[in-house]
């Protein structure tokens, strides 16, 4: 899924990068995964008889492939993506995903367990951005947080 949307995202951001770095993503065999949301299933006395299954995702890693660095090792980094847990966990790659379809660095602010809100806070408030703010920011909020009291604040 993180794949497809860092895809999606690709062809909807009609900006440019001035970087030859291209980045390419390798995948593992399939390995057990426990989702967060299990969490939230209550179950009761019937625990035993719901018998959740695990699942099991392939893991995928992206690396970069070629580019250069400036003179001092300074880093252009066009790119910043703020989200939740979806975003910071790197078992789901959604960053490296949109370093391929992108063909540039994204700097990684998300968080796990804070929500899309507290996030974007902290970074808008962060010298990261107020010393090299990013040409693209993509938030990442999950559906279930838009008709919330948070996004009100």
């Amino acid at each position: 899924g993180a794949d497809a949307v860092a895809q999606s995202v690709a062809n909807l951001v009609a900006l440019t990068w001035d970087t030859s770095t291209t980045f390419q993503t390798t995948w593992t065999d399939p390995t057990p995964f426990d989702g967060d949301l299990l969490a939230f299933v209550e179950t009761g006395q019937f625990g035993d008889l719901a018998r959740f299954t695990g699942e099991s995702i392939s893991l995928a890693s992206t690396e970069q492939l070629g580019g250069e660095m400036s003179l001092f090792g300074d880093v252009d980094i066009p790119m910043t993506l703020v989200g939740t847990s979806f975003s910071a966990n790197p078992s789901f790659n959604f960053d490296g995903f949109l370093r391929q379809h992108l063909g540039a660095d994204v700097l990684n602010a998300a968080q796990v367990g804070r929500g899309p809100f507290e996030p974007m806070r902290d970074y808008l408030a962060s010298e990261d951005f107020k010393n090299t703010p990013p040409k693209l920011i993509i938030w990442e909020i999950p559906e279930r947080y838009i008709n919330t009291k948070d996004n009100d604040r």
